[in-house]
C-alpha cells in the first residue's frame, strides 16, 4: 500500500510536513490587508521566512481577461477586492466513488493542517453526499466571505471544466470564489516531480532483490497520461500538454531520453534508448493505473513508479504557491465578484 493511500501513512506524511512549517508564520489578511508570506516548500523542508508581504501596498487590480474553456465563457470580473475577506478554500474534482474519492479526501486532510484557513471538498457527479454545493455551503457555516478554488485534474482544458464552473455558480448567491487553477497542467511544479519521481527510480532498493541502481544518463524516462482514448477529448490540448512536461524535463538535461507516452506504452518501452523509468501522471494512485501500465510490461525490464501526483510533495507544493499569492493567479471568478 502506498504512503498516501493509507490512514497511518497520511499521518506520518502529516507529521513529516508539520516539521517543515517550523519557523512559518502566517496570519490571515486583516483590516490593514497585511499576510505574511511563506516561500515556495521543498522535499526536505522550507526555510525561514525572512519577510512580509504589505498586500495593501501592492495592487490588485489584476481581472480575469476573458478566455474560453470549451463551452464556457469568462468574462472580465473586478479581483480588486481579492485578499479582503475571510478565506476558504474549496478542492474540486469530477470524482469517482471508492478509492479515488478516498485518496483525494485523504490528500484534502493533509491540506487542512497545512493551510491557515478551511478548507472543504466538492465533487461534481456521483458523490451526492459531497457535492460542490455542500462543500460552498460548509465554508459559509464557518464564517467564510472569500473562496479560493482549485481544479483538480490532469489536463488544465478538461471537458469538466465549464460544468465544474457552473456548479460553483450555482453553490452561493453572495460568496465570491475565485478559481487560481483549472488543473494541475504543465505547472513548473508537475515537471519538478516527475523529475523526482524518475531519479527516485534511478536509485537501488535494497528491499526489492530484482532492483537495480540506473544511471539517469543511460535512462528514459516515459511518463504517462490518460489522454483522449480513441480520440474522445481534445487531443490536441493533450498534446500539447505532454509536449510541455517534456521540453521542461528535457531542458534540465538530466536523463538520456524523455518521451510522452499517451498510449503505447509497450512501443515507448520498445522503442526507448535508455533503461526505461515509468512515472504515471495521473490524478490518483491505484488498480486502474496499474493495470493501465503492468500487464503491457511483461517481460520487460523497467522501473515503474506506481505513484501519481497527490503522491508527491509537487501536489502540495502547486497548492501553497497559488495560495500565496492568489490574486495573481485568478483564471475565473464567479457572478458574485462582479456585483461588488
Amino acid at each position: 500500500m502506498l504512503l498516501g493511500q493509507s490512514y497511518a501513512g497520511g499521518l506520518i506524511r502529516i507529521f513529516i510536513q508539520n516539521l517543515t512549517l517550523l519557523g512559518r508564520v502566517i496570519c490571515q489578511p486583516n483590516a490593514l490587508g497585511i499576510v505574511m508570506k511563506e516561500p515556495k516548500m521543498g522535499k526536505i523542508g522550507m526555510t525561514v521566512i525572512t519577510g512580509a508581504i504589505i498586500l495593501s501596498l501592492v495592487p490588485l487590480s489584476a481581472a480575469v481577461e476573458e478566455t474560453s474553456i470549451d463551452n464556457i465563457s469568462v468574462g472580465q470580473r473586478d479581483a480588486t477586492y481579492a485578499g479582503t475577506g475571510k478565506l476558504g478554500v474549496l478542492i474540486t474534482a469530477h470524482g469517482t466513488p471508492g478509492s479515488w474519492n478516498r485518496g483525494l479526501n485523504d490528500w484534502a486532510m493533509q491540506l487542512k493542517i497545512m493551510l491557515p484557513v478551511p478548507v472543504a471538498v466538492g465533487f461534481l457527479e456521483y458523490t451526492p453526499w459531497q457535492t460542490i454545493e455542500g462543500a460552498v455551503k460548509n465554508l459559509e457555516s464557518k464564517g467564510v466571505t472569500e473562496i479560493i478554488a482549485y481544479q483538480i485534474m490532469v489536463s488544465a482544458n478538461s471537458s469538466h471544466t465549464p460544468e465544474i464552473y457552473e456548479a460553483i455558480e450555482g453553490s452561493t448567491d453572495k460568496t465570491p470564489i475565485y478559481c487560481v487553477a483549472h488543473g494541475f497542467g504543465d505547472a513548473p511544479e508537475m515537471a519538478e516531480s516527475i523529475i523526482d519521481r524518475g531519479l527516485i527510480l534511478c536509485e537501488d532498493d535494497y528491499n526489492d532483490w530484482f532492483d537495480k541502481e540506473v544511471n539517469p544518463k543511460e535512462a528514459t524516462l516515459i511518463f504517462t497520461m490518460h489522454g483522449a482514448p480513441m480520440g474522445m477529448g481534445n487531443v490536441e490540448a493533450w498534446e500539447a500538454l505532454g509536449k510541455s512536461l517534456k521540453n521542461q524535463i528535457e531542458n534540465r538535461g538530466i536523463f538520456k531520453e524523455v518521451r510522452y507516452c499517451p498510449g503505447d506504452l509497450r512501443g515507448a518501452v520498445d522503442s526507448a534508448s535508455g533503461y526505461p523509468l515509468i512515472v504515471p501522471q495521473f490524478v490518483v494512485s491505484g488498480s486502474f493505473v496499474d493495470l493501465q501500465h503492468k500487464p503491457k510490461l511483461i517481460g520487460k525490464g523497467y522501473e515503474y513508479d506506481g505513484k501519481c501526483i497527490i503522491d508527491t510533495q509537487g501536489s502540495y507544493d502547486w497548492v501553497m504557491n497559488r495560495f500565496n499569492d492568489y490574486p495573481d493567479n485568478i483564471v475565473w471568478a464567479n457572478h458574485v465578484v462582479g456585483e461588488n
